[in-house]
Protein backbone atom coordinates (compact mmCIF):
# COMPACT_ATOMS: atom_id res chain seq x y z
CA UNK A 1 0.00 0.00 0.00
CA UNK A 2 1.41 3.19 -1.04
CA UNK A 3 1.57 5.61 1.76
CA UNK A 4 1.47 9.60 1.11
CA UNK A 5 2.98 11.35 4.28
CA UNK A 6 3.27 15.16 5.05
CA UNK A 7 4.20 16.72 8.87
CA UNK A 8 2.42 19.01 10.80
CA UNK A 9 5.39 21.30 12.99
CA UNK A 10 4.02 22.68 16.16
CA UNK A 11 6.48 25.01 16.86
CA UNK A 12 6.30 26.57 20.89
CA UNK A 13 7.03 30.40 20.51
CA UNK A 14 7.54 33.49 23.53
CA UNK A 15 3.97 33.13 24.86
CA UNK A 16 4.24 36.41 26.87
CA UNK A 17 6.17 38.52 23.72
CA UNK A 18 3.42 36.86 21.48
CA UNK A 19 0.04 37.21 23.54
CA UNK A 20 -1.10 33.43 23.12
CA UNK A 21 -4.04 32.87 25.38
CA UNK A 22 -2.75 31.43 28.80
CA UNK A 23 -2.41 27.78 28.59
CA UNK A 24 -2.30 27.90 24.78
CA UNK A 25 0.86 26.38 23.04
CA UNK A 26 1.41 28.90 19.84
CA UNK A 27 1.39 26.31 17.00
CA UNK A 28 2.52 26.86 13.15
CA UNK A 29 0.75 24.04 11.06
CA UNK A 30 2.93 23.28 8.09
CA UNK A 31 2.19 21.13 5.19
CA UNK A 32 5.15 20.56 3.86
CA UNK A 33 4.79 18.70 0.04
CA UNK A 34 8.27 17.35 0.19
CA UNK A 35 7.03 15.29 2.69
CA UNK A 36 4.53 13.50 0.10
CA UNK A 37 6.24 10.08 -0.49
CA UNK A 38 6.93 7.34 -3.63
CA UNK A 39 6.40 10.07 -5.80
CA UNK A 40 2.95 10.25 -5.76
CA UNK A 41 1.51 13.76 -6.68
CA UNK A 42 0.88 16.48 -4.83
CA UNK A 43 -2.38 17.11 -2.81
CA UNK A 44 -2.98 19.79 -4.80
CA UNK A 45 -6.95 19.34 -4.84
CA UNK A 46 -6.47 20.45 -1.20
CA UNK A 47 -6.29 19.48 2.26
CA UNK A 48 -8.57 19.32 5.25
CA UNK A 49 -7.35 19.35 8.50
CA UNK A 50 -9.41 18.68 11.88
CA UNK A 51 -8.22 18.27 14.89
CA UNK A 52 -10.04 17.93 18.66
CA UNK A 53 -8.95 17.87 22.32
CA UNK A 54 -9.26 15.07 24.25
CA UNK A 55 -11.84 16.95 26.68
CA UNK A 56 -13.62 17.73 23.40
CA UNK A 57 -13.58 21.67 24.82
CA UNK A 58 -11.36 22.90 21.70
CA UNK A 59 -11.50 21.68 18.39
CA UNK A 60 -10.86 23.09 14.84
CA UNK A 61 -11.58 22.77 10.90
CA UNK A 62 -9.10 24.34 8.35
CA UNK A 63 -8.71 24.22 4.89
CA UNK A 64 -5.66 25.07 2.76
CA UNK A 65 -6.06 24.79 -0.97
CA UNK A 66 -2.99 22.46 -2.09
CA UNK A 67 -0.55 20.59 0.33
CA UNK A 68 2.04 23.62 -0.15
CA UNK A 69 -0.08 25.78 1.91
CA UNK A 70 1.09 27.14 5.49
CA UNK A 71 -1.13 27.67 8.25
CA UNK A 72 -0.57 29.40 11.78
CA UNK A 73 -2.97 28.38 14.74
CA UNK A 74 -2.92 28.78 18.77
CA UNK A 75 -4.00 25.58 20.21
CA UNK A 76 -4.82 24.63 23.99
CA UNK A 77 -1.74 22.29 25.73
CA UNK A 78 -3.39 19.09 26.22
CA UNK A 79 -3.98 15.43 24.24
CA UNK A 80 -5.45 16.13 20.91
CA UNK A 81 -6.44 13.86 18.02
CA UNK A 82 -6.14 15.26 14.25
CA UNK A 83 -7.08 13.76 10.97
CA UNK A 84 -7.31 15.03 7.53
CA UNK A 85 -8.35 14.47 4.26
CA UNK A 86 -6.66 15.33 0.80
CA UNK A 87 -7.29 15.25 -3.11
CA UNK A 88 -4.51 14.45 -6.12
CA UNK A 89 -7.01 17.23 -7.83
CA UNK A 90 -6.22 16.73 -11.18
CA UNK A 91 -9.32 18.50 -12.04
CA UNK A 92 -9.02 21.30 -9.58
CA UNK A 93 -9.41 21.29 -5.78
CA UNK A 94 -11.82 18.53 -4.62
CA UNK A 95 -11.59 16.46 -7.92
CA UNK A 96 -8.85 13.44 -8.28
CA UNK A 97 -8.08 10.73 -5.90
CA UNK A 98 -8.72 11.09 -2.52
CA UNK A 99 -6.64 9.85 0.68
CA UNK A 100 -7.54 10.18 4.89
CA UNK A 101 -5.21 10.31 7.62
CA UNK A 102 -5.69 9.99 11.40
CA UNK A 103 -2.92 10.54 13.82
CA UNK A 104 -4.65 8.94 17.18
CA UNK A 105 -3.90 11.37 20.43
CA UNK A 106 -0.75 13.68 20.63
CA UNK A 107 0.44 14.73 23.47
CA UNK A 108 0.97 18.83 22.48
CA UNK A 109 2.59 19.81 26.12
CA UNK A 110 5.96 19.44 24.79
CA UNK A 111 8.00 22.36 23.59
CA UNK A 112 8.33 21.28 20.22
CA UNK A 113 6.42 18.61 19.04
CA UNK A 114 5.67 17.27 15.53
CA UNK A 115 3.01 14.79 14.20
CA UNK A 116 3.02 12.90 10.93
CA UNK A 117 -0.07 12.05 8.97
CA UNK A 118 0.43 8.94 7.14
CA UNK A 119 -2.21 9.19 3.76
CA UNK A 120 -3.88 6.54 2.15
CA UNK A 121 -7.59 5.33 0.51
CA UNK A 122 -7.47 2.69 2.92
CA UNK A 123 -7.92 5.64 5.65
CA UNK A 124 -10.40 6.97 4.31
CA UNK A 125 -12.92 3.95 6.14
CA UNK A 126 -11.30 4.63 9.56
CA UNK A 127 -12.92 6.84 12.18
CA UNK A 128 -12.28 10.40 14.05
CA UNK A 129 -14.19 11.98 16.93
CA UNK A 130 -16.56 8.54 16.58
CA UNK A 131 -17.58 9.10 12.89
CA UNK A 132 -16.01 7.65 9.79
CA UNK A 133 -14.63 9.81 7.21
CA UNK A 134 -17.01 8.32 4.61
CA UNK A 135 -20.04 5.78 5.40
CA UNK A 136 -19.93 5.09 1.52
CA UNK A 137 -17.81 4.24 -0.72
CA UNK A 138 -16.89 3.36 -4.28
CA UNK A 139 -17.05 -0.49 -4.36
CA UNK A 140 -14.79 -0.88 -7.36
CA UNK A 141 -12.14 1.63 -5.88
CA UNK A 142 -11.24 0.88 -2.41
CA UNK A 143 -11.15 3.89 -0.02
CA UNK A 144 -12.24 6.23 -3.28
CA UNK A 145 -15.15 8.76 -2.38
CA UNK A 146 -18.09 8.68 -4.39
CA UNK A 147 -18.61 11.76 -6.74
CA UNK A 148 -21.38 14.17 -5.86
CA UNK A 149 -23.98 14.50 -8.50
CA UNK A 150 -26.47 17.19 -8.00
CA UNK A 151 -30.66 16.67 -9.53
CA UNK A 152 -32.98 19.58 -9.48
CA UNK A 153 -35.92 18.20 -9.47
CA UNK A 154 -39.72 19.68 -8.60
CA UNK A 155 -41.51 17.05 -6.31
CA UNK A 156 -43.15 18.00 -3.58
CA UNK A 157 -41.84 15.31 -1.08
CA UNK A 158 -38.17 13.60 -0.48
CA UNK A 159 -39.73 10.05 -0.64
CA UNK A 160 -40.19 11.48 -4.65
CA UNK A 161 -37.03 12.30 -5.01
CA UNK A 162 -35.50 9.53 -6.62
CA UNK A 163 -33.94 8.69 -10.09
CA UNK A 164 -37.51 7.04 -11.31
CA UNK A 165 -39.27 10.70 -11.27
CA UNK A 166 -35.76 13.08 -11.71
CA UNK A 167 -33.93 12.78 -14.71
CA UNK A 168 -30.49 12.26 -14.10
CA UNK A 169 -29.23 13.10 -17.65
CA UNK A 170 -32.07 15.87 -19.05
CA UNK A 171 -31.61 16.93 -22.64
CA UNK A 172 -29.57 19.94 -22.92
CA UNK A 173 -32.62 22.78 -23.02
CA UNK A 174 -35.11 20.90 -20.71
CA UNK A 175 -32.82 21.74 -17.18
CA UNK A 176 -35.58 22.34 -14.60
CA UNK A 177 -33.74 24.80 -13.26
CA UNK A 178 -31.60 27.78 -13.79
CA UNK A 179 -29.14 26.08 -11.14
CA UNK A 180 -26.40 25.51 -13.39
CA UNK A 181 -23.09 25.40 -11.10
CA UNK A 182 -22.28 25.32 -7.91
CA UNK A 183 -19.38 24.60 -5.21
CA UNK A 184 -18.69 22.66 -2.00
CA UNK A 185 -17.45 24.43 0.79
CA UNK A 186 -15.81 22.92 4.17
CA UNK A 187 -16.03 25.92 6.38
CA UNK A 188 -13.28 26.53 8.58
CA UNK A 189 -14.73 26.05 13.01
CA UNK A 190 -12.92 27.12 15.57
CA UNK A 191 -14.19 26.06 19.47
CA UNK A 192 -12.61 26.42 22.65
CA UNK A 193 -8.91 28.01 23.17
CA UNK A 194 -7.92 27.79 19.83
CA UNK A 195 -6.90 31.27 17.89
CA UNK A 196 -5.74 31.67 14.03
CA UNK A 197 -7.90 31.87 11.18
CA UNK A 198 -9.70 29.22 10.18
CA UNK A 199 -9.69 29.13 6.53
CA UNK A 200 -12.52 27.22 4.61
CA UNK A 201 -11.59 24.81 1.76
CA UNK A 202 -13.82 25.85 -0.81
CA UNK A 203 -13.66 23.53 -4.29
CA UNK A 204 -13.78 24.59 -8.18
CA UNK A 205 -16.73 25.65 -9.98
CA UNK A 206 -18.84 22.70 -11.26
CA UNK A 207 -21.87 22.41 -13.57
CA UNK A 208 -24.77 20.94 -13.17
CA UNK A 209 -24.95 17.93 -15.08
CA UNK A 210 -21.91 18.36 -16.37
CA UNK A 211 -18.15 16.16 -15.78
CA UNK A 212 -16.18 16.36 -13.82
CA UNK A 213 -17.67 16.40 -10.38
CA UNK A 214 -16.35 16.77 -6.82
CA UNK A 215 -15.49 13.76 -4.43
CA UNK A 216 -16.67 13.60 -1.57
CA UNK A 217 -16.94 11.97 1.94
CA UNK A 218 -20.55 10.60 2.27
CA UNK A 219 -22.55 10.25 5.69
CA UNK A 220 -26.07 9.24 5.93
CA UNK A 221 -26.84 9.13 9.79
CA UNK A 222 -28.27 11.66 11.72
CA UNK A 223 -25.60 11.97 14.31
CA UNK A 224 -22.27 15.06 14.06
CA UNK A 225 -19.73 14.76 11.32
CA UNK A 226 -17.13 15.99 11.67
CA UNK A 227 -17.20 16.81 7.47
CA UNK A 228 -20.32 18.79 7.39
CA UNK A 229 -20.23 20.92 4.51
CA UNK A 230 -22.78 23.08 2.45
CA UNK A 231 -23.51 23.10 -1.24
CA UNK A 232 -23.46 26.64 -2.94
CA UNK A 233 -25.63 26.83 -6.82
CA UNK A 234 -25.71 29.87 -9.08
CA UNK A 235 -27.51 30.76 -12.11
CA UNK A 236 -24.61 30.65 -14.33
CA UNK A 237 -22.24 27.88 -15.43
CA UNK A 238 -18.78 30.06 -13.55
CA UNK A 239 -20.38 30.13 -9.77
CA UNK A 240 -20.71 33.67 -9.39
CA UNK A 241 -23.18 36.08 -7.95
CA UNK A 242 -25.39 35.53 -4.82
CA UNK A 243 -25.62 31.65 -4.01
CA UNK A 244 -28.05 29.63 -2.86
CA UNK A 245 -26.57 27.73 -0.50
CA UNK A 246 -27.69 23.99 1.33
CA UNK A 247 -26.26 23.45 4.69
CA UNK A 248 -25.49 20.54 5.97
CA UNK A 249 -23.62 20.54 9.37
CA UNK A 250 -24.41 16.40 9.76
CA UNK A 251 -22.86 15.66 6.63
CA UNK A 252 -24.90 14.15 3.40
CA UNK A 253 -27.92 12.82 5.24
CA UNK A 254 -32.18 13.26 5.48
CA UNK A 255 -32.54 16.39 6.61
CA UNK A 256 -35.12 18.88 7.30
CA UNK A 257 -33.99 21.93 5.17
CA UNK A 258 -37.18 24.02 3.92
CA UNK A 259 -36.74 22.41 0.50
CA UNK A 260 -37.90 18.33 0.15
CA UNK A 261 -34.02 17.18 -0.84
CA UNK A 262 -32.21 13.58 -0.72
CA UNK A 263 -28.52 12.53 -1.05
CA UNK A 264 -29.09 9.32 -2.72
CA UNK A 265 -25.56 7.38 -2.71
CA UNK A 266 -24.71 4.60 -4.88
CA UNK A 267 -22.15 1.48 -4.82
CA UNK A 268 -20.35 2.85 -8.03
CA UNK A 269 -19.33 6.16 -9.02
CA UNK A 270 -22.15 8.58 -7.92
CA UNK A 271 -24.32 10.07 -4.85
CA UNK A 272 -26.79 11.93 -5.95
CA UNK A 273 -28.37 14.98 -4.39
CA UNK A 274 -32.35 15.05 -5.40
CA UNK A 275 -33.26 18.32 -4.46
CA UNK A 276 -35.73 20.69 -5.32
CA UNK A 277 -34.66 24.63 -6.02
CA UNK A 278 -37.78 25.87 -5.35
CA UNK A 279 -40.47 27.91 -7.09
CA UNK A 280 -37.58 30.94 -7.76
CA UNK A 281 -35.42 28.92 -9.85
CA UNK A 282 -37.79 26.98 -12.14
CA UNK A 283 -37.19 27.37 -15.89
CA UNK A 284 -39.39 24.65 -16.63
CA UNK A 285 -41.92 25.27 -19.62
CA UNK A 286 -44.99 24.80 -18.27
CA UNK A 287 -47.95 22.38 -20.25
CA UNK A 288 -50.68 24.10 -20.28
CA UNK A 289 -52.41 21.37 -22.56
CA UNK A 290 -53.40 18.83 -19.84
CA UNK A 291 -55.57 21.80 -18.25
CA UNK A 292 -59.01 20.92 -18.59
CA UNK A 293 -60.96 24.43 -19.02
CA UNK A 294 -64.57 24.75 -19.06
CA UNK A 295 -67.69 27.63 -19.20
CA UNK A 296 -71.00 27.95 -17.34
CA UNK A 297 -73.90 27.35 -19.49
CA UNK A 298 -76.50 25.11 -21.48
CA UNK A 299 -74.85 21.93 -23.14
CA UNK A 300 -76.87 20.99 -26.37
CA UNK A 301 -75.51 18.14 -29.15
CA UNK A 302 -71.81 18.48 -28.00
CA UNK A 303 -71.96 22.22 -27.71
CA UNK A 304 -71.67 24.83 -24.97
CA UNK A 305 -74.39 27.89 -25.21
CA UNK A 306 -74.98 30.75 -22.93
CA UNK A 307 -77.25 34.04 -24.04
CA UNK A 308 -74.67 36.53 -22.43
CA UNK A 309 -70.92 37.96 -22.34
CA UNK A 310 -70.36 36.96 -18.86
CA UNK A 311 -69.91 33.77 -18.05
CA UNK A 312 -68.24 31.67 -14.94
CA UNK A 313 -65.13 29.03 -15.64
CA UNK A 314 -63.75 26.30 -14.26
CA UNK A 315 -59.80 25.04 -14.75
CA UNK A 316 -58.42 21.72 -13.22
CA UNK A 317 -55.10 20.06 -13.51
CA UNK A 318 -53.31 23.39 -13.94
CA UNK A 319 -49.03 22.62 -14.57
CA UNK A 320 -47.67 22.48 -11.11
CA UNK A 321 -44.91 24.84 -12.05
CA UNK A 322 -47.51 27.79 -12.99
CA UNK A 323 -47.86 30.82 -10.93
CA UNK A 324 -50.07 32.87 -13.81
CA UNK A 325 -52.57 32.14 -16.10
CA UNK A 326 -54.20 33.97 -18.60
CA UNK A 327 -57.62 33.40 -20.25
CA UNK A 328 -57.70 34.96 -24.46
CA UNK A 329 -59.89 34.93 -27.42
CA UNK A 330 -57.24 36.03 -29.88
CA UNK A 331 -54.19 34.00 -28.60
CA UNK A 332 -51.96 36.19 -27.27
CA UNK A 333 -51.61 37.58 -24.06
CA UNK A 334 -50.79 41.68 -22.86
CA UNK A 335 -48.97 42.30 -19.18
CA UNK A 336 -52.36 42.88 -17.86
CA UNK A 337 -54.00 39.58 -18.95
CA UNK A 338 -52.03 37.63 -16.47
CA UNK A 339 -53.36 36.69 -12.94
CA UNK A 340 -53.37 34.25 -10.28
CA UNK A 341 -53.50 30.60 -10.91
CA UNK A 342 -57.21 29.65 -9.89
CA UNK A 343 -59.68 26.99 -10.21
CA UNK A 344 -62.64 29.30 -10.74
CA UNK A 345 -63.69 32.95 -11.98
CA UNK A 346 -65.56 34.96 -14.05
CA UNK A 347 -64.34 35.18 -18.10
CA UNK A 348 -66.28 37.88 -20.33
CA UNK A 349 -66.26 37.59 -23.74
CA UNK A 350 -66.29 39.92 -26.35
CA UNK A 351 -69.81 41.64 -27.51
CA UNK A 352 -71.39 40.13 -30.74
CA UNK A 353 -73.58 36.60 -31.51
CA UNK A 354 -71.01 34.02 -32.04
CA UNK A 355 -68.55 30.72 -31.45
CA UNK A 356 -65.78 32.21 -29.04
CA UNK A 357 -63.22 30.13 -28.41
CA UNK A 358 -61.12 30.56 -25.14
CA UNK A 359 -57.30 29.25 -24.84
CA UNK A 360 -55.77 29.05 -21.58
CA UNK A 361 -51.97 30.00 -20.68
CA UNK A 362 -49.82 29.57 -17.88
CA UNK A 363 -46.48 31.36 -16.64
CA UNK A 364 -44.07 30.32 -14.18
CA UNK A 365 -42.58 32.53 -11.45
CA UNK A 366 -39.95 33.36 -13.88
CA UNK A 367 -42.19 34.54 -16.85
CA UNK A 368 -41.60 31.63 -18.94
CA UNK A 369 -44.96 30.95 -20.83
CA UNK A 370 -46.35 27.97 -21.68
CA UNK A 371 -46.18 26.55 -25.85
CA UNK A 372 -49.19 24.80 -25.05
CA UNK A 373 -53.07 25.63 -24.11
CA UNK A 374 -56.11 24.14 -23.23
CA UNK A 375 -58.97 25.45 -24.72
CA UNK A 376 -63.11 25.33 -24.86
CA UNK A 377 -65.52 26.90 -27.19
CA UNK A 378 -68.94 28.34 -26.26
CA UNK A 379 -71.30 29.46 -28.58
CA UNK A 380 -72.59 33.15 -27.23
CA UNK A 381 -76.30 33.89 -28.23
CA UNK A 382 -77.25 37.67 -27.35
CA UNK A 383 -80.03 38.14 -30.03
CA UNK A 384 -83.42 36.20 -28.66
CA UNK A 385 -85.69 34.10 -31.21
CA UNK A 386 -87.98 35.86 -33.41
CA UNK A 387 -91.48 33.57 -35.01
CA UNK A 388 -92.39 34.80 -38.12
CA UNK A 389 -95.54 33.69 -39.84
CA UNK A 390 -95.05 33.04 -43.26
CA UNK A 391 -97.69 35.06 -45.56
CA UNK A 392 -98.76 31.82 -47.45
CA UNK A 393 -100.58 30.11 -43.87
CA UNK A 394 -102.98 32.46 -44.15
CA UNK A 395 -104.06 32.18 -47.60
CA UNK A 396 -107.48 32.84 -48.17
CA UNK A 397 -107.83 33.64 -44.50
CA UNK A 398 -107.15 29.69 -43.19
CA UNK A 399 -104.20 28.88 -40.76
CA UNK A 400 -102.86 25.68 -42.68
CA UNK A 401 -101.27 23.51 -40.04
CA UNK A 402 -99.85 21.48 -42.44
CA UNK A 403 -97.65 24.10 -44.18
CA UNK A 404 -95.04 25.97 -41.83
CA UNK A 405 -96.79 27.25 -38.33
CA UNK A 406 -93.83 29.66 -37.94
CA UNK A 407 -89.80 30.76 -39.28
CA UNK A 408 -88.11 31.14 -36.18
CA UNK A 409 -84.75 33.66 -36.87
CA UNK A 410 -81.73 33.90 -34.40
CA UNK A 411 -78.75 31.94 -33.55
CA UNK A 412 -80.43 30.01 -30.56
CA UNK A 413 -81.20 26.14 -30.58
CA UNK A 414 -84.81 25.85 -30.23
CA UNK A 415 -85.26 23.07 -27.31
CA UNK A 416 -88.88 22.48 -28.06
CA UNK A 417 -92.15 23.55 -29.80
CA UNK A 418 -95.69 23.46 -28.67
CA UNK A 419 -98.77 24.05 -30.17
CA UNK A 420 -102.07 24.10 -28.55
CA UNK A 421 -106.19 24.50 -29.42
CA UNK A 422 -107.81 25.29 -26.86
CA UNK A 423 -112.04 26.64 -25.95
CA UNK A 424 -110.90 29.89 -25.40
CA UNK A 425 -107.86 31.92 -25.10
CA UNK A 426 -107.34 30.75 -21.37
CA UNK A 427 -107.32 27.13 -22.84
CA UNK A 428 -110.08 26.15 -19.99
CA UNK A 429 -110.64 23.22 -22.35
CA UNK A 430 -107.12 21.82 -24.44
CA UNK A 431 -108.38 20.03 -27.89
CA UNK A 432 -104.93 19.60 -28.94
CA UNK A 433 -101.51 19.55 -27.32
CA UNK A 434 -98.19 18.26 -29.23
CA UNK A 435 -95.03 19.06 -28.14
CA UNK A 436 -91.76 18.58 -30.87
CA UNK A 437 -88.28 18.89 -29.03
CA UNK A 438 -86.25 19.06 -32.24
CA UNK A 439 -82.64 20.64 -30.35
CA UNK A 440 -82.11 21.98 -33.69
CA UNK A 441 -80.38 25.25 -34.89
CA UNK A 442 -83.28 28.11 -35.43
CA UNK A 443 -85.17 27.38 -38.57
CA UNK A 444 -89.16 26.48 -39.13
CA UNK A 445 -91.89 24.53 -37.00
CA UNK A 446 -94.16 22.38 -38.37
CA UNK A 447 -97.26 20.63 -37.11
CA UNK A 448 -98.84 17.26 -38.73
CA UNK A 449 -102.31 18.16 -39.30
CA UNK A 450 -103.22 14.40 -39.10
CA UNK A 451 -103.61 14.66 -35.23
CA UNK A 452 -105.74 17.85 -35.57
CA UNK A 453 -107.95 16.27 -37.45
CA UNK A 454 -108.44 13.13 -35.50
CA UNK A 455 -108.62 15.00 -32.00
CA UNK A 456 -110.03 18.50 -32.37
CA UNK A 457 -114.05 18.41 -32.89
CA UNK A 458 -115.97 20.41 -35.31
CA UNK A 459 -115.86 23.66 -33.29
CA UNK A 460 -117.35 27.17 -34.69
CA UNK A 461 -114.78 29.13 -32.71
CA UNK A 462 -111.33 28.31 -31.13
CA UNK A 463 -107.77 29.37 -30.20
CA UNK A 464 -104.63 28.08 -31.74
CA UNK A 465 -101.39 29.33 -29.81
CA UNK A 466 -97.44 28.32 -30.95
CA UNK A 467 -95.23 28.76 -28.50
CA UNK A 468 -91.26 28.30 -29.13
CA UNK A 469 -88.24 27.61 -26.22
CA UNK A 470 -84.80 28.21 -26.39
CA UNK A 471 -82.51 25.97 -24.90
CA UNK A 472 -82.12 28.92 -22.01
CA UNK A 473 -86.10 28.56 -21.56
CA UNK A 474 -86.83 31.70 -22.95
CA UNK A 475 -90.18 31.27 -24.89
CA UNK A 476 -91.67 33.31 -27.59
CA UNK A 477 -95.52 32.84 -28.72
CA UNK A 478 -97.18 33.08 -31.89
CA UNK A 479 -101.13 32.94 -31.38
CA UNK A 480 -104.00 32.93 -33.66
CA UNK A 481 -107.75 33.43 -31.98
CA UNK A 482 -110.93 32.24 -33.04
CA UNK A 483 -110.25 30.40 -35.27
CA UNK A 484 -112.89 27.33 -36.77
CA UNK A 485 -111.91 23.88 -37.60
CA UNK A 486 -112.81 22.75 -40.89
CA UNK A 487 -110.80 19.68 -42.59
CA UNK A 488 -107.65 20.17 -40.97
CA UNK A 489 -107.63 24.44 -41.58
CA UNK A 490 -107.75 26.40 -38.80
CA UNK A 491 -110.00 29.17 -40.00
CA UNK A 492 -110.56 32.86 -38.89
Amino acid sequence: MILRVFTLLLLTVCLTSCGSKKGSVPVKLKILQSGITNGVAALDGGVLIMGKSEDGANSFRVGVASSNSDLTLDLAKGRWEFAAVGWVGDSGVLTGTNSCAYTGFVDLRDTNSTVTFNFSKARCADTFNGRPFSEHLNSSVTGQFLQLYPVPCYQATAGNLNSTNCPTTPSIGNYPSNLLSFKVVYEGEQKGQVAGFASPLVSKCFEVFKAPYPYIPMTSTATDSPLGFSLQFFTDNACTGIPVTYNFKNGALLNNLPMPNVFTPYSTYYSYFFFNPGALHDVRVPDSSAANLSFAGQYVNSSWYINTTTSAFNITSHPVSATEMCLTETGTCSSGDWIPVATNGVFNFTAGDGVKTVKLFHRNVNGIVSTTYAQSAMNVVLTPLMLSTPIENIQAGYINLGWTLASVIGNDLIMSSRLKICDTSACGVIYFDQVDVPNVLAGTVQILPSALISSIPALSTCYAKLEVTDIFGIPVYVTWPALSVTSGLLKP
